[in-house]
């Protein structure tokens, strides 16, 4: 397991930003293609235009998971180990 760092953190709450956007942007897109259907908002563009939400949110979050795995998977190395035993931080 990868020790939970504050960039760890800055990404897990960039990560749940968007995907609460990109899930609020699919819930909008099939409303859209569910009212253009039933012919409630009777217009192509509604359902066109739901459509491409509903592919730009999936294509979102598959990015999303995507990330995730990547950096979940890439170790990070501690300060101290990355600098010499006989070099001094302030050089």
């Amino acid at each position: 397991m990868v020790p939970h760092t504050q960039v760890h953190h800055a990404l897990d709450t960039r990560r749940v930003i968007l995907t609460i956007a990109a899930c609020l942007s699919l819930i909008a897109g099939i409303v859209l293609v569910g009212l253009g259907a039933a012919a409630i908002l009777p217009s192509l563009f509604g359902v066109i235009g739901g459509m491409i939400l509903i592919l730009f949110s999936s294509i979102a979050l598959i990015y999303l998971y995507k990330k995730t795995r990547e950096v979940d998977q890439i170790a990070l190395e501690p300060l101290p180990e990355m600098i010499s035993k006989d070099q001094s931080i302030i050089d």
